[in-house]
């Protein structure tokens, strides 16, 4: 069985926009990398929760939101625990 992957619900997805450019597009999939790092970074004791509270507000998300997001996606794999290994 392989390792589960505890930090699925901590990830942010890439936001795609109709209105993207080639440029835009490339712009959010290196912010979605810039804030899955900070996050795991974060997870891992590496970064403090206000850096990465400050990154995803500088980046449109609300943190607040984003906790709230966090805390509905923990609740479903702890019901669903044979989705952390897939």
């Amino acid at each position: 069985m392989s390792e589960p992957n505890f930090i699925a619900p901590f990830i942010t997805y890439y936001r795609s926009n109709n209105d993207y450019n080639s440029d835009d597009a490339e712009q959010e999939f290196k912010a979605m990398l810039l804030r899955n790092n900070a996050i795991e970074d974060c997870l891992n004791g590496g970064q403090s929760e206000d850096y990465l509270f400050d990154l995803l507000a500088e980046q449109g998300i609300e943190p607040s939101i984003y906790l709230n997001t966090v805390e509905s996606e923990v609740s479903y794999f702890l019901a669903n625990p044979h989705l952390l290994y897939s």
